[in-house]
């Protein structure tokens, strides 16, 4: 069980980098497919999060459980973010 858990883990760290909205045949289905295309890509660094509207003006910390990444907004409200894969990530019905 604790092996289990230790590799079910991911580290924030393994998940730095800018994740950029593809339009693709996936993406084509959802609701939010323009929101995605103006925000354009995510970026996790050092544990905080970027999007592409705000760039570098606006972080916010992250952490990462059961494959969901949480990131705390300052008005006390949570984004939540799925880890698809090692290189994919899903937010809003869109693919990063």
């Amino acid at each position: 069980f604790v092996l289990t858990m230790l590799f079910s883990c991911k580290d924030s760290k393994s998940l730095d980098g800018i994740y950029e909205y593809v339009q693709n045949k996936e993406n084509n289905n959802n609701n939010y497919e323009s929101g995605c295309s103006i925000v354009g890509f995510l970026e996790l660094k050092d544990g905080y999060y970027y999007n592409g509207i705000t760039k570098s003006t606006l972080r916010f910390p992250f952490k990462v459980e059961n494959d969901k990444i949480l990131i705390d907004n300052p008005d006390g409200g949570q984004l939540i973010i799925d880890i698809i894969d090692e290189n994919t990530i899903g937010f809003m019905g869109c693919l990063f």
